[in-house]
C-alpha cells in the first residue's frame, strides 16, 4: 500500500502494475477449460434427456 505525502496545490499520483505474460496465458487456459467443461456437461445432459 503506497503512502503519499500531499502538499498544497495540485497533487498527482500515478500507480501502475504490469501483468506478467504467464498470468494472461494461465487465464486463457482456465477460461478454455471452463468452456470445455460446460460443453461436455451440456452434451451429457442432452444424452441423458434423450433416454
Amino acid at each position: 500500500m503506497p503512502i503519499v505525502q500531499s502538499k498544497r496545490g495540485k497533487n498527482t499520483a500515478i500507480l501502475s502494475f504490469k501483468t506478467p505474460a504467464w498470468f494472461t496465458t494461465l487465464l486463457y487456459i482456465s477460461i478454455l477449460g471452463w468452456v470445455m467443461m460446460l460443453i461436455y456437461g451440456v452434451f451429457k445432459l442432452v444424452k441423458i434427456a434423450k433416454k
